[in-house]
């Protein structure tokens, strides 16, 4: 058996309760990722977002989408009745 599937092997083997309390151990003890930051994200508006009302209204002129937005809002009617 080669190195990579004695590594592969390993890797599906099932991890013993004690082997998988030292591989969370050793995660929260390194290095920090990315992902552990608190600081928010800055929104900033994209352009695509800003594109997507020409799109919509492009869109609802196209017969397909009339006939689905019409039945949509067809169907959400009785709803609103109750």
């Amino acid at each position: 058996m080669s190195t990579s599937d004695q590594k592969a092997a390993d890797k599906l083997r099932k991890k013993s309760a004690k082997e998988l309390e030292e591989m969370a151990t050793a995660r929260a003890k390194g290095p920090m990722s990315a992902e552990s930051v608190d600081e928010p994200v800055a929104l900033v508006s994209c352009p695509s977002e800003t594109s997507m009302n020409k799109l919509n209204n492009d869109l609802k002129k196209v017969p397909i989408v009339k006939d689905f937005n019409s039945a949509e809002n067809h169907l959400e009617d009785p709803d609103k009745k109750k």
